[in-house]
């Protein structure tokens, strides 16, 4: 927390936290002198996802305490959904939670059928695209926004058709080709379409910059200078966010900024409105 306040940041979005431990930090926040967050505790994912595989690895290296049961993880750190039954069975739980918004994890869409029931694939494979509609429905049915969690071009054009209201990575914003589960290193598959970046801007979609990875991956770094010049271009709302636990989003607006696309004061805006408006769209901020 006193890190935030000292880099000048006092307005958070978590796209994906446990429930059953954000309860417990609610005399912490929201209130005078500290941040304001918005969480959207556990999110809907598949089985085998990114975010099944880290938790689930994390809980067998003893990260969680003693008394917390494997099992608990699904429910509490994420929603496990392979179907509308699934999801049926699942929504209840998931607004039992009072979400702020609703996490989707959407991963190589174009690979779904592929990757689905393949363990080579754990930690490489996302919803099923044609879920995604019907989950974007409920959500704003409920009078909650849909932020996507996506790793390709294919993921970002599913989210943005889908009607989801902010997407939270880059496409290739952390591994791509054989790290990905690619045979090959091509780079064309986390290119963004003119016309993707288009319709996401005419939808008003939000999309989070985390680009930093670039600077140690030459072609991560030819992937989020092709993106962000298309985004950038059709006046899609960017806003500035971190993916790492131990660091604040200074760092990616930092490394924003030395991509050469963009301006100091450019990227100023970016984190000190355009960010903050994205948070909390009913507020007047910035």
């Amino acid at each position: 927390m006193a890190q935030f306040l000292e880099h000048g940041i006092f307005y958070v979005m978590n796209p994906n936290s446990f429930a059953s431990r954000t309860r417990g930090i609610g005399e912490e926040i929201n209130r005078p002198g500290s941040v304001d967050v918005v969480f959207a505790s556990g999110g809907l994912t598949p089985p085998g996802s990114h975010v099944v595989e880290l938790y689930e690895r994390n809980w067998d290296r003893g990260v969680f305490p003693d008394d917390y049961p494997k099992e608990r993880l699904d429910g509490d750190g994420y929603h496990v959904v392979r179907s509308r039954r699934e999801l049926d069975e699942k929504w209840p739980l998931l607004l039992a939670d009072r979400p702020d918004f609703v996490k989707v994890f959407l991963g190589f869409s174009e690979d779904h059928e592929l990757r689905r029931d393949d363990p080579a694939y754990i930690g490489m494979r996302g919803l099923d695209p044609a879920l995604v509609p019907a989950i974007v429905e409920r959500a704003h049915g409920e009078g909650l926004r849909v932020a996507a969690h996506i790793e390709t071009a294919e993921d970002f054009r599913v989210a943005v058709r889908a009607g989801a209201d902010v997407i939270a990575h880059l496409p290739g914003s952390w591994r791509i080709g054989k790290a990905a589960g690619y045979p090959d290193e091509g780079i064309d598959r986390w290119l963004l379409a003119e016309a993707d970046a288009a319709e996401a801007a005419r939808r008003g979609v939000a999309v989070v910059a985390h680009v930093s990875y670039g600077h140690v991956n030459p072609d991560v770094a030819r992937i989020h200078a092709h993106n962000l010049a298309l985004l950038k271009g059709q006046d899609v709302t960017l806003a500035i966010g971190s993916d790492s636990y131990r660091q604040t989003s200074i760092r990616e607006a930092i490394y924003l900024q030395s991509t050469g696309l963009f301006t100091p004061e450019e990227v100023l805006r970016i984190a000190s409105r355009a960010t903050p408006r994205v948070i909390f769209p009913d507020r007047r901020l910035g």
